[in-house]
């Protein structure tokens, strides 16, 4: 009882020591009380398979503390690990139940995550997307630019190779300015004309810096989110990690079934002392039952006998001093009624000589 005591507190205190002692007067009394004596053959068994299943119970009782002590290191370490587990398995599913996009509604959490969710003042998402916008708008608009750079300078190359004179393939290979070259000279002035690079040049500029900013203010959101959502974890984390707080029995009694639901050594080893104690309390019962009468029988059986026999001459006393009290009420209210007559004659004849002296007197 100390150490399940001990073992359902978490920690070993001299306060428990009185429900130990409790428990020890208990255990005294009950041992004597299943190794008294049996009458009658009827009784006996009777008496037997009672305190049989008593013995079976409370060796079962008394056992499994005193095995959950044998096993304790292996006990805390598997309950250690697996708090340790719990805790790991916990920080996991926080952190893929509140991504970004779960947190925004952007996508449906994952199944199981009703009691994950946590909640969220500022999330990156928005500007993350904005980001996108400006990036791909500033792909477009960087390949348009390339585009029209490139064209640019495919036409003025058309132009100083035909004012040069040089040969080739579009090229009259007349050196001059003759019509040819202002021709060429005037598709570079109508391709500038009608193509906005200077814009398309200062755009281009206007989104990079844009986007530089952005991208510093999205990794700032995402710092302050990541450094919310963790602390939001740590505090879930915390509050778990207080609420296993010391092991108790019930959690030492579940480790060890689970250890020795997985070896066989500790399952015979739990079992056989289990036994052990169960065998040793049904022990004295088992002996008194198969021992027969013995000495201590016989001297209880005639204590009785003459505690039933004194009891019978204690009623007969009893019951001839009860007569002798009616007897004697009897007698009293007997003398009690016979005065009672001659109260009532001598007043009847008091009263008869009243009257005959009222009747009489005149002519006296």
């Amino acid at each position: 009882m100390w150490t399940a005591i001990n073992a359902a507190f978490g920690y070993e205190s001299l306060l428990h020591l009185l429900p130990a002692l409790i428990w020890l007067v208990f255990i005294i009394s009950l041992d004597r009380a299943l190794v008294s004596t049996m009458f009658g053959r009827g009784r006996r068994w009777g008496a037997f398979l009672m305190r049989l299943a008593l013995a079976v119970m409370f060796g079962f009782i008394i056992a499994e503390p005193l095995t959950i002590r044998i096993f304790q290191t292996a006990i805390e370490e598997h309950i250690r690990d697996e708090r340790t587990q719990e805790i790991a398995d916990l920080q996991s599913r926080l952190l893929a139940c509140n991504t970004k996009e779960v947190a925004t509604g952007a996508v449906a959490p994952p199944a199981g995550c009703e009691n994950y969710l946590l909640s969220f003042d500022q999330t990156p998402v928005a500007a993350e997307q904005q980001l996108v916008t400006l990036r791909e708008e500033e792909a477009k608009l960087a390949e348009t630019v390339r585009a029209d750079n490139a064209e640019l300078a495919r036409l003025q190359d058309m132009q100083a190779k035909e004012c040069a004179g040089t040969s080739g393939p579009g090229l009259t290979g007349l050196r001059g300015y003759g019509p040819e070259c202002r021709d060429r000279g005037r598709d570079v002035e109508h391709f500038i004309a009608t193509h906005p690079m200077q814009a398309n040049n200062e755009r281009l500029a206007s989104l990079r810096a844009e986007i530089a900013t952005l991208a510093t203010q999205v990794a700032e959101a995402q710092a302050t989110f990541e450094q919310t959502r963790d602390e939001q974890i740590a505090a879930r984390v915390a509050e778990a990690r207080s609420h296993q707080g010391p092991i108790g029995l019930l959690e030492r009694m579940n480790a060890l079934h689970e250890l020795a639901g997985t070896s066989w050594a500790l399952f015979l080893g739990t079992w056989a002392v289990r036994l052990f104690f169960v065998l040793a309390d049904c022990l004295p019962v088992v002996v008194k039952f198969s021992g027969g009468t013995s000495e201590y029988d016989k001297i209880v059986r005639s204590q009785a006998a003459g505690s039933l026999r004194r009891h019978a001459q204690e009623l007969e006393i009893l019951r001839v001093e009860a007569e002798h009290h009616l007897n004697r009420h009897r007698a009293d209210l007997d003398v009690e009624l016979q005065e009672h007559r001659a109260e009532l004659s001598r007043r009847r004849g008091a009263a008869v000589q009243r009257v005959s002296d009222q009747l009489l007197g005149p002519h006296r």
